[in-house]
């Protein structure tokens, strides 16, 4: 529908083949037919997560096609369609642009005198005469001569359905479909519907468009294997059906609007029971609006859905939703999910169970889960059935493990994933037993069981009992797993949030073969605020990838040089030299000087050389994006080449997203599933550091940040400055004696590193102008032969912040 519906009439006459009695494949063959197996036919749909079998959804809710239906097999139920209409109040007629009339051509080419009168009611209908163009439309239809007849029905339809009488449209398209002369366009009719309400979203054509979507859909895999046509129209049904489920508005305030999605199922509830199921499995939660866990976050704002970001978007056109009120959406939520419970009480059916299950944090529906629980058989009789059983089974207790969490009963949670656990092992002749194999379902529940609760229990600051979570969790998780030896664990960046201390922060999260750069961004964000020596000794984890170990120890060796604890720094060299082998002899020329000063000017040589040996982990050039450390980076001037004076606002605030607030912000969930979503902390410099504060006095890791360490940090000059400053020093020093010694054979190429480094270095604390001239000039003044000179040709003043 997205695409297909806007193109050219000619594509609509080649997609369906007439479906009659004479095209129908014998019924002894539909035993092993691929249409059974889900190859090419859509037989499962997604509730909210689950994905089940559509046999079973039609077993559950009785939908069933009418015997006049299975006989011809008709995929077009005008019945059904009109009196979808016939349930709106709202019946007016499409409105919007006028999308182009397309030239039709016969297949035989332009045939007059018949071409004329179709271009005249063509002309009728471009002009938007839709009353003026069906008549002479009729006309060419009864001409049984006519080349244009095919074309000239469908567009009399288009007409009647454009001009608001609906059932006129509907019933022409009837007339069409069930013509054999009229065959050329009979795809295209069973689509115009569709592709009407796709242009215009009038609200008589979407619900004209649920019930032909929910008429295909209860059919049979017998019924598609007699029929294979019927394949593609089916499948554009179900496709149909989720662009409009993820069109409409959950706020009821936008009920009327265009498109009116959630007003017309609204209508046809009451008669569709697809469609009342749909409405409420696809609705926000009365506990989180966007289907998460969350309803409030410590440390920050209250939470804001996505809807409210949608709604300050609409507000430029909508002054009327200008001030955001979330309780409609909220009530509305309430409404929906007491409406579910109804439906449970009045039906006893699974699937309502399975809605409110996904709603509810009352922990009085427990019970209901239980009950639902209960009434599924162990062992089914068909393939289809057990694997309904197995997906409702999981999904109703996770729903129910996250109520009893929500609720402060974690124990209970456990429990009950361990009652329902022992039960699926219990279930026979299915291709996957445990609760986290079969495909995206499957981790959805993982995903949905394991790192909710994590994030829930973050979220409120209990980080003992998320830990206990994790573990218990997993256990019982992994007790069915077959994943070749490995074991399930929340998310990496959630890893990083449980660690307690720095041992944990980088062996449980970022070992050889899980490095994940979400993970790895969030452990970063934290090691830019511990100290020195807590980040050489993360270093010497040798199950970290080694990439990252690079990156931790640069910035604790530059850090410990930075803050003149220079015998620290010199003992580090060997594991140094182990990480960065292409600083050897650099290295060796630090090790082998004979005094303190050489030593000095060989550490100035090879901090200038190495413009990516950094002080903060976060920008060390790592992975796919590693550059090598002597690579300068032209894009981020005053992070990614040697430093400035570190801002520890800024890192503060940096760790609040990247370390807390992002690895909480879940992302949508695999199995059409949303995580959860809330408010990001205020992004200015004093909110955010007020709750990077609170933040750091909360959580156990954070505690060993050094406050004045990082005051010192603060303080140092720019790498620019200081290096730059260190060789004029250097130069202004030398004299013949240490020439002739060869002490000063260095000196040269450090002048010439001196001012790369003031044009690519720090531009934040200002303009490096007078050391890069002065770096310049005793260069250009002193070795004016030197190859180093000739690549020296500027001094540079650079200064733009970036």
């Amino acid at each position: 529908m997205r695409c297909g519906f806007a193109g050219s009439l000619a594509v609509f006459m080649t997609v369906f083949a007439h479906v009659s009695a004479a095209t129908a494949q014998p019924a002894g063959s539909c035993k092993d037919s691929p249409w059974l197996s889900g190859a090419g036919y859509p037989v499962s749909v997604h509730l909210n997560g689950a994905l089940l079998p559509l046999d079973v959804v039609r077993e559950y809710l009785d939908m069933k096609w009418p015997q006049r239906a299975i006989e011809t097999a008709d995929p077009f139920p005008a019945r059904e369609m009109i009196a979808a209409v016939a349930a709106l109040k709202d019946r007016t007629p499409p409105k919007g642009e006028l999308l182009s009339f397309e030239v039709y051509i016969p297949p035989g080419g332009p045939q007059p005198p018949y071409e004329y009168p179709y271009d005249e009611a063509a002309g009728h209908y471009r002009a938007r005469n839709f009353a003026e163009a069906i008549p002479l439309f009729d006309a060419i239809v009864s001409d049984k001569r006519s080349f244009y007849r095919a074309a000239a029905a469908y567009s009399a339809a288009r007409a009647a359905l454009m001009l608001g009488r609906y059932e006129d449209g509907i019933r022409r398209l009837d007339r069409l479909v069930d013509d054999p002369q009229l065959v050329e366009f009979r795809a295209a009719s069973l689509k115009l519907v569709g592709t009407l309400q796709y242009q215009h979203g009038s609200a008589p054509l979407i619900a004209a468009r649920f019930a032909q979507i929910a008429y295909l859909v209860a059919a049979s895999p017998q019924l598609v294997c007699r029929y294979p046509a019927l394949v593609p129209v089916i499948a554009e049904a179900r496709d149909d059906l989720a662009w409009l489920e993820s069109q409409k508005s959950p706020d009821p305030r936008e009920a009327t609007r265009d498109p009116p999605i959630s007003y017309v199922m609204d209508s046809l509830a009451p008669s569709m029971p697809y469609v009342d199921l749909l409405r409420v499995t696809g609705s926000p939660t009365p506990y989180g609006q966007d289907f998460g866990w969350a309803d409030d976050v410590s440390f920050i704002a209250p939470p804001e859905s996505r809807l409210r970001g949608r709604m300050q978007y609409r507000a430029r056109y909508r002054p009327d939703l200008q001030a955001y009120d979330p309780s409609p959406v909220a009530a509305r939520a309430k409404e929906l999910t007491a409406h579910a419970r109804a439906r449970w009480k009045e039906t006893k059916n699974v699937l309502w169970a399975h809605a409110l299950a996904a709603r509810t944090a009352d922990i009085a529906d427990v019970a209901i889960i239980r009950e639902a629980l209960a009434s599924l058989t162990i062992n089914p009789a068909t393939p289809e059935q057990r694997l309904a059983n197995l997906f409702l089974r999981r999904h109703l207790a996770a729903q129910g493990a996250r109520v009893l969490l929500m609720a402060g009963n974690a124990d209970q949670a456990i429990g009950l994933l361990r009652e329902q656990l022992a039960i699926v092992k219990r279930i026979k002749n299915i291709e996957f037993s445990g609760w986290h194999r079969g495909g995206d379902t499957d981790r959805w529940s993982t995903s949905f069981v394991l790192n909710g609760g994590v994030r829930w229990l973050l979220q409120r600051r209990d980080i003992a009992g998320a830990r206990k979570w994790a573990n218990e969790a997993s256990e019982v998780l992994n007790e069915d797993a077959n994943l070749f030896g490995l074991k399930l664990r929340p998310d990496v960046q959630l890893e990083v949030l449980l660690a307690v201390n720095p041992k944990e922060l980088v062996t449980a999260t970022l070992a050889e073969g899980r490095t994940s750069y979400g993970g790895a961004d969030a452990l970063f964000a934290v090691a830019d605020l511990l100290p020195a020596k807590t980040l050489v000794d993360m270093s010497a984890e040798r199950s970290v990838a080694r990439d990252i170990r690079r990156a931790l120890l640069a910035a604790g060796w530059t850090r410990l040089h930075l803050l003149g604890r220079d015998d620290d720094a010199l003992a580090l060299l060997p594991r140094v030299r182990e990480l960065f082998p292409e600083l050897a002899g650099d290295i060796d020329d630090i090790t082998n000087a004979w005094f303190s000063f050489t030593r000095d000017h060989a550490i100035t040589r090879m901090l200038l050389r190495a413009p990516g040996f950094l002080p903060r982990a976060r920008w060390f050039k790592r992975g796919w994006l590693q550059q090598g450390i002597f690579a300068v980076d032209g894009q981020n001037p005053s992070d990614g080449n040697w430093w400035c004076p570190l801002d520890t606002s800024a890192i503060k605030t940096e760790m609040l997203f990247g370390f807390y607030a992002d690895p909480l912000r879940a992302p949508r969930a695999q199995g059409f599933w949303f995580g959860s979503y809330y408010s990001l902390p205020k992004s200015d410099r004093t909110t955010g550091v007020a709750q990077a504060d609170q933040l750091i006095a909360w959580h156990p890791l954070l505690r060993l940040i050094d406050k004045s360490e990082l005051e010192a940090l603060s303080h140092v000059q720019s790498g620019p400055k200081i290096l730059s400053e260190r060789a004029v020093a250097w130069a202004s020093w030398s004299n013949w004696l240490t020439w002739a010694s060869g002490l000063d054979k260095d000196l040269p190429e450090t002048l010439h590193l001196a001012v790369r480094a003031t044009r690519f270095g720090c531009r934040r604390s200002g303009a490096h102008g007078a050391y890069s001239r002065a770096a310049f000039e005793y260069l250009h003044d002193h070795y004016p032969s030197s190859d180093w000179t000739k690549k020296t040709p500027f001094w540079f003043n650079e200064q733009k912040p970036r």
